[in-house]
């Protein structure tokens, strides 16, 4: 049976793990480094709950359940016997976790970033070292789904699925035949949707990551002028985006397609022609589930999956 070490306890790692158990029978250990998640779902473990992920898109529900085989902070036992490491956690935590698994890396080891962020690459050569060169890194441009877990180790929820991920690797990795295994697994565990598509170098990805060019503009479009006086109601994250926070991240989009240009200009043996636009992305990304596609402003009011989130704000 394939292990899977998966480092991360949030929204992501709740709808993995399940689909990963329940597709492929396989085991999920995860390796948690926040106290506070980790003893609620290793509670839930105790008092035997079943994690339980709904998954209600195209007017078509699903469940999927299933629990991991553990959920600790010992490294060395989540490490143990897997071959295959998914990183499915928020970005300033990669530190913590990279020295904690340092000491377990194998060889043939291949690591899955979902999603990536800029700086994997060199978080990983300061905390391995030459350990680094032992393992492969798939690096992906954003989670599969639109989801939220509801309650820790036990109930989570999918509200969209994307059609497609790109993903990026060294041209070694790419033709190295353990990687496409494991490659094929991952997609396996995640069902047909969405579809893995990793023919772009790394570079390629790191500059498309569509949440850094996304957040940004939708918050400050909100709140840009915000007189600091509570709300009455607390707005939709994206549905509620204004055109001045659109213009922000298309603006921000166009910016970084044209420092992928000047790179190739530069350096013309870097092919970054696979990059595209934040609107051309969530075409491709999300298909039919968009209302309404005449520009980023009415694909983000209008994006299916999105319709639930709302902004992160205190109650007062």
């Amino acid at each position: 049976m394939t292990k899977i070490l998966l480092c991360g306890d949030g929204n992501g790692a709740h709808i993995f793990t399940a689909l990963a158990t329940q597709n492929c029978k396989t085991e999920v250990n995860i390796l948690s480094l926040y106290k506070p998640v980790r003893d609620k779902w290793q509670a839930a473990l105790k008092e035997g709950a079943t994690l339980e992920v709904i998954c209600e898109e195209k007017n078509e529900v699903k469940t999927y359940k299933g629990n991991p085989a553990m959920v600790t902070d010992d490294a060395k036992a989540a490490a143990e016997g897997a071959r295959i490491v998914v990183f499915m956690n928020p970005a300033f935590t990669h530190d913590a976790y990279l020295k904690a698994l340092e000491p377990y890396v194998t060889e043939d080891m291949v690591i899955f970033t979902i999603p990536c962020q800029p700086g994997f690459e060199f978080a990983i050569k300061k905390a391995w070292g030459k350990k680094a060169r032992l393992a492969d890194n798939i690096m992906f441009d954003t989670l599969p789904w639109a989801c939220k877990m509801s309650e820790i180790g036990r109930k989570a929820r999918i509200y969209g699925t994307k059609d497609s991920m790109y993903g990026g690797a060294s041209e070694k990795s790419k033709a190295t035949p353990h990687v496409k295994e494991a490659l094929g697994f991952i997609q396996k565990c995640l069902g047909k949707c969405p579809e893995l598509i990793v023919t772009r170098p790394k570079l390629g990805v790191l500059l498309s990551i569509s949440n850094v060019q996304i957040h940004p503009g939708v918050m400050i479009g909100q709140w840009g002028k915000w007189d600091g006086k509570p709300v009455d109601i607390v707005p939709r994250f994206y549905y509620d985006a204004t055109e001045e926070g659109a213009r922000y991240c298309e603006g921000v989009s166009n910016e970084v397609l044209g420092i992928g240009k000047k790179i190739t200009e530069l350096f013309p043996d870097v092919d970054l022609s696979s990059m595209v636009g934040l609107r051309d992305w969530y075409l491709s990304t999300y298909g039919d589930e968009i209302g309404d596609k005449t520009s980023l402003y009415t694909i983000l009011r209008t994006n299916a999956p999105y319709a639930a989130f709302k902004h992160p704000v205190k109650e007062v």
